[in-house]
Formats: structure tokens, C-alpha cells, sequence
């Protein structure tokens, strides 16, 4: 149905992924992030098989999210850029962008933990973390579009995802400065806005007194308050009061 979106996810812009630039990629496209929600449900429907002493059935969704796991890593994982890709097209080929749902896959688990460290120091390099959070796409991408919807702006739920996988994973001093980023643009707002934009000063025309950042909201008012940046909010709090009891 052509009134339907083209990309079922949480990336549900026409064009929050593209190969040139120019196009649409080849459906269906096989979102990184929702490889890892699927293992996540699996591995949680076993651990429920497994207390209700259905052995069998427990052991058919492990194996089912053992395979996943390995076929993520074998299609996805880009070498050259420490990280998975964000999706791949119709033809089992990699979108290579850098993004945020490297984050959203090691909160899932389905990141083998000797990839932890390396996947983790990809997210917080400068062209993803900002003072105020991190970007859903690289800076550093030729597709880097901050002012679309999903190529490179900075969404409080997306952020509090990576914050708890953080958490998760052992990564507290890096949960910490993430929530500390986010908060520092929310207290800004006043309201859990649904996105906002942070950009470089060098690739400003007009100079600012600031030499870290310009922070900019995109002002659209009906998104001013947002009930899943409201929720990531609360989720990140969470976090927090995890890091403030150990």
C-alpha cells in the first residue's frame, strides 16, 4: 500500500538511509536495529520456555538466536569502520552508514562481547558524541544531513537506548557522561523535545562566540513535547539512580 511507510522502523523517513545520495535502497531493507530487538525477544521468549520447563522450545529459540547473532555479525559488521552497518538493501548488501543503532544493538546483547570495547570507542568518537548526545548519523558521512529527520540529528529516546546498554554492559563512566549530554540539551528546551540539531562551528558561514557547539531545536511545535523522549527521559533517570546505588 503506497499510503504506508516505506521503512517500518523507528527511522521512518523515506530517505533516512540512501547508498548515493540520491536513492532509495533496493526493499526490503533489513534494519541493523531491529536484527537486535528480534534477538533480544528471542532470547527472553527462551529464558520464559526455560521457567515454564519447556526445555525443547526454550532450545529451539536459543539456537534460533544463536544464528541470528552470528549472521548479524557476518552481514553487517564494517571492518573498516569498527561498527555495524546500518542496514542492508533488498540484495543482502551493506548500507554503510555509520549511526546510532550501534547502540540499540548492544543494548539488544547480540554484540559478541569481545566486540564491546571496539563498538563502544566507534560510538563515542567526535563524529558521532557531541556535548549534547549522539548523532543517529556519522558527521563524518557524505550523507551527513542534520536538518533532515533521521541522517545526523540527535533524538533523546534514541540516546537513552544507548545510555542503558551502556549501563548494561559495564560502560558506567560512559553512561554517565551520555545522560549528563542529553540533560545538558533538554534543560535547554525546557520540554522533552522529539529531536534537536547540534552542529560543528567550522561549518558555520556566520561565526558564533561559542567554540564548542551551536545548538539549534528544530522548531517544529506540535513535537515540542514528545511522549517517547519523555520516556527516554525517565528510562535515563533510571540509569542513573543504577549509578548513584553502586
Amino acid at each position: 500500500d503506497r499510503r504506508n511507510l516505506l521503512h517500518q522502523c523507528s527511522r521512518d523517513s523515506f530517505d533516512s538511509v540512501t547508498i548515493s545520495g540520491i536513492d532509495v535502497p533496493q526493499s526490503p531493507v533489513a534494519w541493523l536495529s531491529c536484527q537486535g530487538y528480534a534477538y533480544r525477544a528471542l532470547v527472553s521468549a527462551a529464558k520464559f520456555y526455560a521457567i515454564r520447563s519447556n526445555r525443547q522450545k526454550a532450545d529451539v529459540l536459543y539456537e534460533r538466536a544463536k544464528a541470528l547473532k552470528q549472521k548479524t555479525k557476518d552481514l553487517f559488521w564494517m571492518l573498516d569502520e569498527s561498527c555495524y552497518a546500518i542496514a542492508l538493501d533488498g540484495y543482502k548488501e551493506q548500507v554503510p552508514l555509520v549511526s546510532s543503532d550501534n547502540g540499540h544493538v548492544l543494548w539488544s546483547g547480540i554484540v559478541d562481547e569481545p566486540l564491546h570495547s571496539t563498538l563502544v570507542e566507534r560510538m563515542f568518537r567526535d563524529d558521532m558524541m557531541t556535548s549534547f548526545g549522539l548523532r543517529t548519523l556519522s558527521s563524518e558521512s557524505p550523507f551527513f544531513s542534520p536538518f533532515s529527520y533521521h541522517r545526523g540529528n540527535i533524538w533523546p529516546f534514541d540516546n537513552a537506548i544507548s545510555s542503558m546498554a551502556l549501563l548494561e554492559n559495564g560502560y558506567a563512566d560512559r553512561c554517565r557522561k551520555l545522560i549528563q549530554a542529553v540533560w545538558r540539551a533538554v534543560s535547554k528546551f525546557d520540554s522533552p523535545v522529539e529531536l534537536f540539531v547540534v552542529l560543528d562551528s567550522e561549518l558555520l558561514v556566520q561565526p558564533t562566540t561559542s567554540d564548542e557547539l551551536l545548538f539549534q531545536r528544530r522548531r517544529i511545535p506540535e513535537n515540542r513535547i514528545q511522549g517517547w523522549s519523555a520516556a527516554g527521559l525517565v528510562y535515563m533517570s533510571t540509569a542513573l539512580a543504577h549509578l548513584r546505588s553502586e
